[in-house]
């Protein structure tokens, strides 16, 4: 079987997909914002944001370690600049932290994957 060439966004796709959030200024566009770019400019998969812990995340290093759920592994991958500037609005925004969870519902708890 043939193996397929993944489908990538170009540069000014991706720009306005991340640019989406905070256009729209609905609710939740912070955390909306947040949650696209640790996907794009991290490479997280789905389950791995919602998993993602405030203590995952490192701002003085500009690091943020994954956790895999299978064989309790991790690995550490770069804060993009502006994710990192992104995600600490999101995280003023959230204060006090009531849920160590970086992506939350409406109900304050982590989010649901079928939300994400």
């Amino acid at each position: 079987m043939p193996e397929r060439v993944p489908v990538y966004l170009n540069k000014k796709e991706l720009q306005r997909l991340l640019a989406a959030p905070a256009k729209a200024r609905r609710r939740h566009w912070l955390r909306d914002r947040a949650a696209l770019e640790i996907l794009a400019l991290a490479g997280l998969r789905r389950s791995e944001l919602i998993a993602l812990n405030w203590d995952d995340l490192d701002f003085g290093a500009g690091t943020i370690t994954v956790r895999h759920a299978k064989g309790n592994r991790q690995r550490v991958v770069p804060m993009h600049p502006v994710l990192k500037e992104h995600l600490w609005e999101y995280l003023q925004s959230r204060l006090p932290l009531t849920e160590r969870a970086v992506i939350v519902g409406d109900h304050g708890h982590r989010i649901d994957p079928k939300t994400l």
